[in-house]
C-alpha cells in the first residue's frame, strides 16, 4: 500500500512520492540484524555463562528484538524474539548446551520474554501502520483539497494524470472520455499489453494505469483522481468552446471591419467607371477628343484603383484564413524599392547600396511597400520618402508622410484588420491592416510614429539573414 511522509510532502510542495510500508532494504537490514545481533550477542557473553544471571542478559536480547521490530517490522521482530529464545536457553540456561530448563523460575523468565517480545513486535507493527495510515490520509486530503481550490480551467488534465502517475509510482496512464479513444490523452509509457486497473467514471468516462497494483484505499483515492481527470477534461473541453465561439466572434466582426474599410472605396470607382463610360456612349452631343481621353483616363485610373482594392481583399481573406503562402528568403531591400518605386517622381529614396540582405518574402515586401506608399501619397501632405537604415539584428525601412498625421486618441492597432480606418481619410484601414498582416507572416513588426514637424512614419523591421 502506498503510503508518504507529511515532512517529503511538505519539502516536494506538491504531490508526495509513494514508497512501500518498509523499502526493500530497511526489510533486509532488519532481517539480518533479527539473527547477527542475537547471535553476536550471545558469543560475546557466552565466555560469561557460568557466572552470568538470566534475568541480567534477558533485558539486552528484549532490545535488540524492539531494535529488529523497528527496522524490518513484524516478521524480523518475531524472528528476532525466537532466536533470543532459543539462544539464551541453549547457551545461557542450566543445564547448558541443551533446551532443557532445570529451574521454574529461569523458565518461567524465558515464557515471559518471548511473550513480551512477540507483543512487542505486534505493537511496533501496529504503531506503524497506524503512522503510515496517518501519513496517507494527509497526502490524500492535500492532494483532492488542492485539485479542487483549483481555479476552473486552471488545472489541466495533463496535470492531473501526471499527479496519478507520479502518486503511485505508474508506469503510464490513459484517459478516455466519453467520446472515445480518439480524444484520450495519455502520459507515460505503458509497459504491457493489459492495463493494471480501469477505472469508470459516473460520466462514463475511464482510467486506465499501467504499474503496480493498487488496493483498498488506494483503489478510493485511484476513483477519485479519475473522477478529478474527468472534470479536468471536461473544464478543457468548455475552454476550448469558449476559445472556438471567441474566434467566430472575432473572425465576425474582422469582416464587419473590412467592409466598414473598403465599402466606400468600392463604390466611388465602380460609381466614376460607370458614370464615364455612360458619358462617353450618350448620344447626346459630341466629346471633344481631349474630353474623351480625360473620361478614359479617369476610367483606366478607377479600374487600376478597384483592381488594388480587390487584390487587398483576396490578400486580407488569404492572411485572416491562414492560408498565405510566405517563402522567407534573402532580399536585397534597394533592388525591391526601386522596383516598386521606379515610375514614382512624389517619393524621395534614401536606401543605402551596402545594407544587408533581409529575411523576407519578395513578392509580400513588394505589396507591403506599395500599400504604405499609396497610403502616404493620399494622406500625407508634400513628398513622401522612404528611408532605410540598419539595425543591430534587423533592417528598417521608414516610410514617411508630412500629412495630418495619427489620431490623437488613436484606440486601436492600425495594423489590425478590427482597427478599421484610423489614418486621416477612407481605406486606410484595409491597407494599413494587410501591412501588418503580412510584415508579421514574414516574422517582421511594423509600427506607426508621428514625423516630427507634422506627419507619420510607418517603420516596417525585418530579420536580418544571418552570416
Amino acid at each position: 500500500m502506498p503510503l508518504w511522509d507529511a515532512d517529503d510532502m511538505e519539502q516536494r510542495g506538491g504531490v508526495p512520492a509513494s514508497t512501500s510500508r518498509l523499502s526493500p532494504g530497511r526489510r533486509r537490514v532488519g532481517l539480518i540484524g533479527s539473527v547477527a545481533g542475537p547471535v553476536v550477542f550471545t558469543l560475546a557473553v557466552l565466555p560469561w555463562r557460568g557466572d552470568a544471571d538470566l534475568g541480567a542478559v534477558l533485558p539486552a536480547y528484549f532490545l535488540l528484538v524492539v531494535v529488529a521490530a523497528v527496522l524490518g517490522g513484524m516478521g524480523p521482530g518475531l524472528l528476532a524474539a525466537i532466536a533470543s529464545f532459543l539462544l539464551a536457553n541453549w547457551f545461557l540456561t542450566r543445564p547448558f548446551d541443551t533446551l532443557a530448563v532445570d529451574r521454574s523460575d529461569a523458565l518461567a523468565q524465558l515464557v515471559v520474554f518471548v511473550v513480551v517480545a512477540v507483543l512487542v513486535s505486534l505493537v511496533v507493527e501496529a504503531g506503524a501502520r497506524t503512522r503510515a495510515v496517518a501519513a496517507r490520509r494527509v497526502a490524500e486530503t492535500e492532494v483532492m483539497s488542492r485539485l479542487a481550490r483549483s481555479r476552473v480551467g486552471s488545472t489541466s488534465i495533463e496535470e492531473v494524470l501526471t499527479e496519478t502517475m507520479q502518486l503511485f509510482e505508474l508506469d503510464g496512464v490513459v484517459f478516455t472520455p466519453p467520446d472515445g479513444p480518439v480524444d484520450a490523452v495519455s502520459v507515460g509509457v505503458r509497459s504491457g499489453s493489459e492495463p493494471t486497473h480501469l477505472i469508470e467514471t459516473t460520466a462514463g468516462s475511464t482510467l486506465e494505469t499501467w504499474g503496480t497494483p493498487s488496493f483498498a484505499d488506494d483503489l478510493h483515492l485511484l476513483r477519485s483522481l479519475a473522477d478529478a481527470s474527468d472534470r479536468a477534461w471536461h473544464e478543457q473541453l468548455l475552454e476550448r468552446e469558449a476559445s472556438r465561439a471567441a474566434a467566430l466572434d472575432e473572425a465576425d466582426r474582422v469582416r464587419t471591419a473590412l467592409l466598414a474599410a473598403v465599402g466606400h472605396d468600392l463604390r466611388t470607382p465602380l460609381a466614376v467607371i460607370k458614370a464615364a463610360v455612360t458619358g462617353l456612349r450618350s448620344d447626346e452631343g459630341s466629346w471633344a477628343d481631349g474630353d474623351r481621353e480625360d473620361l478614359l483616363e479617369t476610367a483606366d485610373d478607377s479600374v487600376d484603383r478597384l483592381t488594388s482594392l480587390i487584390d487587398n481583399l483576396l490578400a486580407m481573406s488569404r492572411i485572416e484564413a491562414g492560408a498565405l503562402l510566405v517563402r522567407l528568403e534573402p532580399v536585397a531591400l534597394v533592388e525591391v524599392v526601386s522596383r516598386v518605386l521606379i515610375d514614382r517622381d512624389d517619393v524621395t529614396i534614401e536606401v543605402p547600396d551596402d545594407l544587408p540582405l533581409a529575411m523576407a518574402d519578395e513578392a509580400l515586401l513588394e505589396r507591403v511597400l506599395v500599400n504604405l506608399v499609396d497610403n502616404a501619397v493620399r494622406h500625407g501632405g508634400g513628398v513622401t520618402e522612404v528611408v532605410a537604415r540598419v539595425q543591430a539584428d534587423s533592417v528598417d525601412v521608414a516610410v514617411i508622410d508630412h500629412g495630418p498625421g495619427l489620431p490623437a486618441n488613436r484606440s486601436s492597432d492600425p495594423f489590425t484588420a478590427q482597427s478599421g480606418s484610423d489614418r486621416v481619410g477612407t481605406g486606410a484601414g484595409l491597407g494599413l491592416a494587410i501591412v501588418g498582416g503580412l510584415v508579421r507572416a514574414m516574422s517582421g513588426t511594423v509600427e506607426a510614429t508621428s514625423t516630427p514637424g507634422g506627419g507619420a512614419t510607418v517603420t516596417v523591421r525585418l530579420p536580418v539573414k544571418a552570416p
